[in-house]
């Protein structure tokens, strides 16, 4: 494999691999990650087009401090095979894992990193069918004056998860939960466009055009959820371009958990997931961003034109107070977003924690916390609530982050241990509920954290060495008998608890499996009175029912 270029230890931001070839590329694709990828298989889509791979590059940023093995077994095996790397520049900016991610930040990276005339953001765990880059490139050829968006098919079949590369017309099949046949719902929509077409799925435009009107806004309102290129197209027609939707070709989206931002916090929107800072651009028709990158500025006013020396300002250090989880949520400009899943629904337990389902997530919660609404603040915001992607994640984190905690203080010390926001935190259970917008709670006496598990330890050990030492229990054989009585007795009420909890989960499963009954009852009264209409008597002649029958899927064979 071609060697990545060094690492720079002093610089947070850094270039992982960079394709040393000097074929300068058409377009110039732009990939975010921020530590939720899962699936690469983009790349496989991008790997296959039916253009030459020099006439293309493929630049992926992932926003946090995280190398991904997944890319690097990629790149090693393509540079075994004899064939062009999978992506051509791979930078990690290597902000604090307690930051928020900004995906306009990212994509003002790739824009000042990029080497085509036309730039492409779109989304990272798309399918591409071959002729993309083909069709892109076409697009402008045929019209320069554009800023192009191309829709998303998405299919919602939860088999296709995790990803098992479909074909391209199994997800126009079934599942598909916006194709009409030979477009998207959003590309026919002449009514509603703007919420029917999926604007942050793929947008090209020309790299001089999107440099010209001050790259992507970085205005805080864009952290999080509730952004996208969008606003650059908005920004770009008032520039002069034409905003325009290919009427034939599409990309793919495949579902996954998390795909509708559940549980992300969302900056000013009009309620339908479009920033209304990004709308208020069409009213004002203002073309340049609030808030602009410095290292697009130099490039833009040509007051810095060594390239390399614009790159030392792309990401604002003032990021490192602004971007805080904390500041986030303590912002009256953001929300956080959750659909309504219902109440959260008890699926089991894991040691001293309740396992709820909302949704597809799985929140280990607790106790001790009693807490009556997961979803009032601060209760959803407390680092002892976790969230999971499935029961088996939470039961396996929870019983390694307790027996921690208990080779750390003893079983008897009520300590709780838990991974947040990149720190390893140890607080009494007794610890009230904790609302980490409060800069303050980390500072707390009771409470310790450290950047590791190692440097917990050590701190707990400090802090144990320096207490005093515990008296001397009373000797004598009445004492030990009466401990192990005791603990005998705490063991039976755990057993009688965790016995009552499964008979709770026991009696909802049974109300749910008596639902569903009621459910296939009530169709099989339909499917009985389907036999007394007209259409029946119809299928009757086709000899529909006598093969249900004889199938044994409805009515009594005979």
């Amino acid at each position: 494999m071609t060697a990545a270029m060094p690492i720079d230890a002093a610089a947070p931001m850094r270039t992982l691999f960079q394709n040393p070839t000097s074929a300068t590329p058409k377009v110039s694709l732009i990939l975010l990650d921020w530590n939720c990828r899962e699936s690469f298989h983009a790349l496989d889509y991008l790997a296959a087009q039916d253009v030459p791979r020099t006439d293309y590059e493929i630049i992926w940023i992932e926003y946090y401090d995280r190398r991904v093995a997944e890319i690097d077994r990629r790149l090693d095996a393509a540079a075994k095979a004899g064939k062009p790397p999978p992506l051509d520049l791979w930078i990690v900016l290597g902000m604090g894992a307690d930051l928020y991610y900004h995906k306009h930040l990212m994509y003002n990276v790739g824009i000042a990193r990029a080497r085509g005339e036309i730039v492409v953001i779109c989304d990272s765990d798309a399918m591409f069918e071959p002729s993309f880059i083909r069709t892109v490139r076409a697009s402008f050829a045929a019209d320069p004056g554009i800023v192009l968006h191309i829709d998303q098919v998405r299919n919602i079949r939860r088999d296709f998860y995790p990803f098992n590369y479909p074909s391209f017309a199994e997800m126009r099949g079934d599942g598909a939960a916006n194709w009409l046949g030979d477009r998207t719902t959003g590309v026919a929509d002449s009514i509603d466009p703007l919420h029917t077409r999926n604007y942050g799925a793929c947008m090209c435009a020309w790299r001089a055009d999107l440099i010209a009107v001050g790259g992507a806004d970085e205005s805080l309102d864009y952290v999080g959820h509730v952004c996208g290129p969008y606003e650059l197209t908005f920004r770009l027609a008032n520039f002069g371009r034409r905003e325009t939707w290919h009427d034939s070709h599409f990309i793919y989206h495949a579902w996954h958990p998390g795909t509708d931002g559940d549980f992300n916090y969302i900056g000013p929107n009009d309620g339908r997931n479009m920033s209304s800072t990004a709308l208020a651009v069409k009213r004002s028709r203002r073309i340049m961003p609030l808030k602009e990158n410095e290292a697009i500025r130099l490039e833009r006013t040509g007051a810095e034109p060594d390239a390399a020396r614009r790159l030392e300002h792309l990401i604002d250090p003032a990021y490192a107070g602004s971007l805080t989880q904390a500041a986030v949520a303590r912002s009256p400009n953001f929300s956080l977003f959750k659909r309504d899943h219902g109440p959260p629904k008890l699926v089991g337990e894991a040691g001293e924690c309740d396992l709820m389902a909302v949704g597809t997530a799985i929140y280990a919660v607790p106790r001790y916390l009693a807490v009556d609404n997961l979803f009032a603040a601060p209760s959803l915001l407390d680092p002892r609530i976790r969230r999971f992607a499935s029961v088996n994640d939470a039961i396996a984190a929870v019983t390694a982050e307790e027996r921690f905690a208990r080779d750390l203080f003893g079983a008897a010390a009520a300590m709780e241990v838990v991974e947040w926001d990149g720190r390893w935190v140890a607080m009494p259970r007794a610890h009230p509920p904790i609302d980490p917008s409060d800069p303050g709670w980390l500072t707390r006496p009771e409470v310790l954290w450290a950047e590791t598990k190692e440097g917990l330890a050590a701190r707990a050990a400090t802090r144990q060495g320096d207490a005093a030492p515990p008296a001397n229990p009373p000797a004598g054989e009445d004492v030990e008998v009466t401990v192990r009585l005791d603990r005998i007795a705490a063991e039976l009420k755990e057993l009688r608890r965790r016995v009552d909890r499964v008979n709770e989960i026991a009696e909802r499963s049974q109300h749910q499996v008596g639902l569903v009954h009621q459910r296939l009852v009530h169709l099989e009264v339909q499917m009985a009175g389907i036999a007394n209409n007209r259409i029946a008597r119809f299928l009757r002649g086709l000899g529909l029912f006598r093969l249900l029958r004889a199938l044994g899927l409805w009515g009594k064979a005979g």
